[in-house]
């Protein structure tokens, strides 16, 4: 497999760390008779302004780190994937995406080709020869015997320059055994819900970038969270803890359940992240390992809905006025999206005529629920086109009539 190149971008004041922790890597991989390295291009340190938590700016120092992230081979064997073990099926992490996994194995149990046993293990680990094209199951302790490193040297090294997204959090499960503290399903997603529907969706690669935590990382750390702990949290986690509680958020993670159950019986468990939401499903609970995967539905589901509005609006959008027109629209809200932004949370608004036309406003001030009716003035800024539909993109807009009401977020 050929090196790969990635960027990352990181705040200055981590920069030492992170060149210390591949330094240490690099000695680790030197010893074990590894020739391939992880190499750093860095950036000259540069300066933007972001917002706070308390919406105020702020100017941070950045870097922007290009590495070559070989894939670690020893004797032409390599890291390929790892699997979880549960009583509902298996849950497979991937390292490479180059070569397929055998149906198979997601149903296969936690054997060890190398000493042929078959033990109650959390995790095995997949690794594959490119010389002989043959894939192998291994228990943790033989991995040693193929790739000159232990398994948890592996894993850290995945976790270092970001090859594995989710087997990182495998040394960041807070301070529980391992399948000792779950969480039920429904009630990780509503949690999940309220942070998404403030601050939008943040994935892995987004927290790297921005050094904060993911959705699933935030609903999980409300959540679990002590009663001593949170007697130092803010109005931020409180107001999430209660609205996540309410009975139209809990309804709402009930359907997205129902929807996650229908989709994963339509498509099957061919694909990886299909066959891993299945277990994660039939389990009825989530961990801290699969809280990542867990949280991703929301997105999967938001993406899949502004697809649907799109299909019934492609055929008839058409793009209305000309640019600095000021207009008047009756409209009907289709979809309201929560962004975060350099610039703080923005909502990107989506809104139909009755006439049959797309009309955008993006905006840091309101949103609207879904099928809400109003009056709205603006001017005309551009005129777009969107995965084939003519979209009127707004700016400067007033609501002059509310049929329903708006939710005003921040003011």
């Amino acid at each position: 497999m050929a090196d790969e190149y990635e960027t990352i971008t990181i705040y200055d004041s981590r920069l030492d760390k992170l060149v210390t922790r591949i330094a240490h890597f690099n000695r680790k991989a030197a010893r074990a008779g590894i020739e391939d390295r992880v190499d750093l291009i860095i950036s000259k340190p540069y300066e933007i302004t972001e917002k706070d938590r308390d919406g105020k700016d702020v100017i941070v120092k950045k870097v922007d780190i290009t590495f070559k992230s070989p894939v670690i081979s020893h004797k032409g064997w390599s890291l390929l994937a790892t699997i979880e073990h549960t009583g509902a099926g298996n849950i497979i992490r991937r390292a490479r995406t180059d070569v397929d996994i055998p149906t198979e194995i997601k149903d296969r149990q936690p054997v060890c080709d190398h000493c042929k046993t078959i033990r109650a293990r959390h995790d095995t680990v997949l690794i594959y020869n490119d010389e002989t094209k043959v894939i192998a199951q291994v228990g943790k302790q033989c991995l040693r015997y193929y790739l000159g490193f232990s398994a948890m040297g592996i894993l850290w090294r995945a976790e270092l320059i970001g090859f594995m997204a989710e087997v990182s959090e495998y040394d960041r499960e807070p301070g529980y055994g391992r399948g000792e503290y779950a969480i039920d399903l429904v009630t990780f997603l509503a949690q999940v819900i309220a942070v998404v529907d403030k601050y939008g969706y943040t994935s892995k690669a987004r927290a790297m970038e921005h050094e904060i935590d993911t959705t699933g990382q935030q609903a999980w750390g409300i959540l679990i969270a002590t009663s001593k702990a949170k007697e130092y949290w803010t109005d931020r986690e409180r107001d999430l803890e209660k609205t996540a509680a309410t009975d139209e958020v809990q309804g709402r993670a009930r359907l997205l359940v129902e929807w996650l159950t229908k989709q994963v019986a339509d498509r099957g468990t061919e694909q990886e992240y299909w066959s891993n939401l299945a277990v994660i499903n039939r389990l009825g609970f989530v961990t801290y390992r699969t809280q990542g995967f867990a949280a991703s539905i929301i997105a999967v589901y938001n993406r899949e809905l502004g697809e649907v509005a799109d299909r019934a609006v492609k055929a008839k959008s058409e793009w209305v006025g000309q640019v600095g027109d000021k207009m008047v629209f009756t409209v009907t809200a289709l979809m309201s999206m929560t962004v975060e932004t350099v610039y703080g949370i923005q909502y990107l608004n989506k809104f139909i005529t009755d006439e049959g036309n797309v009309l955008v406003w993006f905006t840091g001030t309101v949103k609207f629920d879904k099928d809400d009716r109003l009056r709205l003035r603006g001017t005309i800024k551009a005129h777009n086109e969107y995965k084939g539909t003519k979209e009127t993109a707004l700016t400067r807009c007033k609501v002059v009539e509310e049929i329903k009401m708006a939710e005003v977020v921040n003011g």
